[in-house]
């Protein structure tokens, strides 16, 4: 297991990582360890519908608001942003529209107003982008699709910039029980060239 995390930080220039049972894992995971009741997200408009609902689900259930944006223009966000903003949640190529954020200026943008980016990387993957390098605190990934490469195994990583921050979502991943299995973690591995560990 942690072979499978140490290679996904390594490959996006994180300090550290949580290997999950599936993509959605990963993004369930983090978005409730990270949230509170009363607490406030933006997020883009076009996102995979499993993470379209989830926030939804947050917000229904939890009391935690959602507010979507287009991704092409930071002005946006910032018009948005509130005290209780705690996260952006953007994807580097949104799934399945294909659209493509300007990460790097929300990003910006988000870090000048103290909230956490969290970036779903997934269509992307490291080869294309990695959303560390433009200021992202968390990046998330299926492991499922490009990563793993063989089309058999269901998987998924949170890579996150400082290890305190992961510190902070690990416990929630344990009382979850969204913990990858050894052999899916092998699995995943086969895809995965050896990287050095940690920030380069």
């Amino acid at each position: 297991m942690r072979a499978l995390e140490q290679t996904p930080a390594g490959l996006e220039v994180g300090a550290a990582a949580i290997a999950f049972a599936s993509g959605m894992g990963a993004i369930s995971g983090v978005l409730l360890a990270l949230l509170r009741p009363g607490d406030h997200v933006i997020a883009g408009r076009r996102l995979y519908g499993g993470t379209y609902s989830v926030l939804t689900d947050l917000a229904r259930r939890y009391g935690v608001e959602a507010d979507h944006i287009s991704g092409d223009d930071p002005a946006e966000f910032a018009r948005l942003v509130r005290p209780r903003t705690r996260l952006l949640h953007l994807e580097t190529i949104a799934n399945p529209t294909g659209q493509v954020p300007d990460l790097a200026g929300l990003l910006a943008e988000a870090g000048r107003h103290g909230v956490l980016g969290m970036v779903d990387n997934s269509p992307a993957s490291p080869v294309l982008c990695r959303p560390i390098e433009h200021g992202a605190d968390v990046v998330v990934h299926s492991t499922t699709k490009y990563l793993a490469g063989h089309s058999d195994v269901l998987g998924g990583v949170a890579v996150f910039a400082d290890e305190e921050l992961r510190d902070r979502v690990w416990p929630r991943t344990v009382e979850l029980g969204a913990c990858a299995d050894p052999f899916a973690a092998w699995l995943t591995l086969r895809g995965l060239p050896p990287v050095r560990t940690g920030r380069r």
